[in-house]
């Protein structure tokens, strides 16, 4: 599988994603650890692993959903 460094603003819904082929699960948790250190309260990094992005935005949809979306999901 896959790694998948995930760094996602909770107040403007921005996501950047960087991938790592299988293999290299510590360089993804070391750079994990880097970007944490300079993140902001409203800041996740995570590390997630999956076949490929697909599955991982079908299984970690939020990250990946607009904020007029999540708006919507709640509401609804």
């Amino acid at each position: 599988m896959k790694s998948f460094v995930l760094v996602y603003e909770r107040p403007t819904g921005k996501l950047d994603t960087m991938e790592f082929p299988e293999g290299q699960r510590h360089e993804a948790f070391a750079l994990r650890s880097k970007l944490q250190r300079t993140a902001g309260p409203e800041t996740e990094v995570v590390v997630f692993h999956a076949n490929d992005l697909q599955e991982l935005r079908s299984t970690h949809q939020r990250y990946f959903a607009s904020v007029g979306e999540m708006i919507a999901k709640q509401h609804a």
